[in-house]
């Protein structure tokens, strides 16, 4: 590059004129409508920087390139190896639910760390080599999937919070009888007939409680 006088500009000059693919863009802004998007790549930030403005700037991880005062390129930073597949792991353990899709090799380790994905004009070879992933062709078929999945994880998490909410009710309504319990046996003068009111107060409350979670939900 040196040798040509090739600096990052005339680079970015060259990459801005290839075009995304035909639907990529409103592809893009269906999912960025509905949850997040990054996207995780093996390529330098200064060269995918043509791409994402034709994009609509989403967000990616990515390696990036060290520059002189006049643009030259003198060194390359490589994040670390294996990032797409961390990255991955990163957001699952921030307590994100994700899914990813691909259409190389390298692509395969991240799919699978995020437990749902699927393929996405890739080669023959590759689907031969892993027919237990969904391949699309069309990112209209590409849509419908994300959807679903968007679907199950959305169910998923409502049905966990509503079974956390439950359980909480549960406890709840168990040290309040252990409370109310422990109150009356402090006292050994209290007779056996008003702590059978009681009881019955409170499991008379907690059949109430109950049908009130049904209709909930």
């Amino acid at each position: 590059l040196r040798e040509h006088n090739l600096s990052l500009d005339d680079i970015q000059n060259v990459i801005a004129k290839i075009k995304p693919l035909d639907g990529a863009y409103e592809f893009l802004e269906k999912v960025r409508s509905i949850t997040q998007v990054v996207i995780l790549s093996d390529t330098f930030a200064e060269f995918a920087q043509p791409l994402m403005k034709q994009l609509g700037w989403p967000t990616i991880l990515c390696n990036s390139l060290k520059v002189d005062e006049k643009r030259m390129l003198t060194d390359i930073v490589m994040r670390q190896e294996d990032g797409k597949r961390k990255a991955i792991d990163g957001f699952r353990g921030m307590g994100f639910r994700t899914f990813a899709a691909g259409d190389s090799y390298n692509d395969l380790d991240m799919i699978r760390e995020g437990k749902e994905g699927f393929l996405f004009r890739t080669t023959d070879k590759i689907k031969a080599d892993f027919p237990e992933l969904p391949a699309y062709e069309d990112y209209n078929d590409m849509m419908n999937m994300a959807e679903k999945i968007i679907s199950t994880i959305a169910k998923n998490v409502l049905s966990t919070f509503i079974n956390d909410i439950e359980e909480h009710h549960k406890k709840t309504i168990l040290e309040i009888i252990i409370s109310v319990i422990m109150r009356i046996t402090k006292f050994s003068k209290i007779i056996m007939e008003p702590y059978k009111e009681i009881l019955l107060m409170i499991i008379l409350h907690l059949l109430l409680l109950t049908n009130h979670f049904k209709k909930i939900k």
